[in-house]
Order: C-alpha cells, then sequence, then structure tokens
C-alpha cells in the first residue's frame, strides 16, 4: 500500500478509536444537573426554549402540574400582570404564563354577587375556559391547569411558543394571515365568545402560530359573566357553525359542565352560560344554519 493511503487509512482508525472512546466515557458517567428556581428580571423572552416539545395534552397537563420551577420572570401584560414562568422535567423544559390575581367575591348571594362576578379578574376563569374548550374539542385554548407556585395559588397555562400576536401583526401591516386560512377558526372563537361572554377579546390575547396554521385564544379571566346577552361587540354577527359544532353545543348540559367547570364558576355563571347557548343556537337556525366559513 502506498504511503500516502496507508497513512490516509491509520488516522481514520484513530479517529474512529477515538470518537468511541469519548462515547464510553461520557456514557459511563452519569449526568447529573442542578436545578435551581431564579427570578429572572429582563422582560424579554429569554432562549432557554426556542420550540415547545411535541407533545400531547394529556403530557402537557401533567409537565405543568408536577414540573419542577426552574426560572419565573415578571411581564407587562395585561393588568394583572402575571409571571412567566420555566418548568423542567425528564431533560425537557417548557415555558408558561402564571396568574395568581383573583377578585375576592365577599358576598355570597344575590344581585350585589353578581355584580362582583360580572366585574372580577379571576385565574379560575382560564381554568374554566379550557375545560370548556376540551369538552367542544376545540382545542385552541392552551394547556392550563392550577397549581400552587412559590406559595401562591394560580393558573398555570402552556406558553404558546413560535406564535405571532395578532396586535403585532396588525401594527406591522405583516401578511402573516394570508399563508393560512383563518376564518373558520375565527368563527369558532366568536361563538366561544358569545358562549362564556368574553367582552374582553383584544388584539393582544389572539396568537397564531404559522407551522400548524393555528389560531390560539389566550386570556379568560375577565370571562363568564352572568349575562344573558352576547358581548356587545358580537351582539350583530352572524353565527357560523359546522352541524358537528352545533351537535356538541346542543350537547352541553348543567351536569356536563358542573362536573367540568364546578370547581371555577359558578352556579349562576352555568346557567348564564346554557343560556347563551340557547341563544348561539337558536340564532344560527334561524338564519339558515350557515355552515363556517370557508378556510
Amino acid at each position: 500500500m502506498p504511503n500516502v493511503l496507508k497513512a490516509a487509512f491509520d488516522s481514520k482508525i484513530f479517529s474512529c478509536l477515538f470518537l468511541l472512546a469519548l462515547y464510553q466515557l461520557f456514557a459511563s458517567t452519569p449526568f447529573k444537573a442542578e436545578i435551581k428556581a431564579e427570578k429572572v428580571t429582563t422582560d424579554t423572552q429569554t432562549d432557554l426554549v426556542s420550540k415547545t416539545p411535541a407533545i400531547n395534552s394529556l403530557q402537557m397537563k401533567d409537565f405543568l402540574e408536577t414540573g419542577t420551577l426552574v426560572s419565573f420572570e415578571d411581564t407587562e401584560l395585561g393588568i394583572t400582570q402575571p409571571q412567566r414562568i420555566t418548568l423542567a422535567k425528564n431533560n425537557l423544559q417548557i415555558r408558561a404564563i402564571f396568574k395568581s390575581f383573583s377578585t375576592k367575591i365577599k358576598i355570597t348571594k344575590g344581585r350585589s354577587r353578581t355584580k362582583q362576578l360580572n366585574s372580577a379578574d379571576r385565574f379560575e376563569n382560564d381554568a374554566a375556559a379550557y375545560h370548556l374548550d376540551q369538552i367542544l374539542e376545540m382545542n385552541m385554548v392552551p394547556t392550563t391547569i392550577i397549581r400552587t407556585i412559590n406559595n401562591n395559588e394560580g393558573a398555570v397555562q402552556a406558553w404558546v411558543e413560535n406564535s405571532i400576536v395578532l396586535k403585532d401583526i396588525y401594527e406591522s401591516k405583516s401578511t402573516a394571515l394570508e399563508v393560512c386560512p383563518f376564518k373558520k377558526q375565527q368563527a369558532m372563537m366568536d361563538v366561544f365568545d358569545i358562549l362564556i361572554h368574553n367582552d374582553d377579546r383584544n388584539l393582544g390575547n389572539v396568537l397564531y402560530t404559522l407551522e400548524d396554521c393555528k389560531l390560539w385564544m389566550i386570556d379568560h379571566s375577565r370571562a363568564f359573566r352572568i349575562k344573558n346577552t352576547a358581548p356587545r361587540n358580537l351582539k350583530s354577527i352572524t353565527i357560523r357553525l359546522s352541524e358537528e359544532f352545533a351537535k356538541k353545543l346542543n350537547n352541553l348540559d348543567y351536569h356536563i359542565i358542573h362536573k367540568h367547570l364546578g370547581d371555577f364558576i359558578t352556579r349562576s355563571q352555568i346557567r348564564s352560560l346554557l343560556y347563551r347557548r340557547d341563544l348561539i343556537l337558536n340564532h344560527w337556525e334561524k338564519s339558515g344554519k350557515l355552515d363556517f366559513l370557508a378556510g
């Protein structure tokens, strides 16, 4: 064998043996990670997680409930200024939003209690919105659970990574929404907001993820009002439903809602929700059962 070829051959053998030795060394050495929760003072998004791992809703729920708190940072989002937290489990990290503010309802019954509930801002409503979203199989509200963080009970909601806020899209005059057909999801959002009487929908709590063409609804702490009408901004819209979604709405009853949402909202709020459900279906039937907009 020529000397040049022999040298190259010997060099490749040495490289392979060297890499094999390194692999065996690290494989036999246990990996230990010290997880320490620390407060992040900056309000900019960190690079701890660039993308939420591909896990299903049940896995996400378990992660949010049992993940170890790694860090938390203050935000300037909304009036109640929730915190952005990072949780770790099984060598994965996931970010979430944590809301602990909940208006105290001091009166136990009567019109004064209703008035308080109709002006309240409560983290429990975010959990209720998620559970209702799951009952209706919409999957448009990020996974939300109730948990105690730093001795404060609150709602922990999965952070929607790689998302675009509708406000930013409009302000930048972006054409991002032209990439995906969102009309059907927007129509579903309108129906959902009527159902829970959410009069706080705005450009800052609608998110889009373009990689899967998905609309996300967040921030429902001021929903579930005890009112038998649609929110003012949705009173004149045309209700559009698919037959399948209309059936899911029709299948809602007090017992189902109380079973899944009873820990978060009152009986009066449930009854108002069902009244608005009837309004939605009646309006839809009278208008000729219009289907969702194409796309």
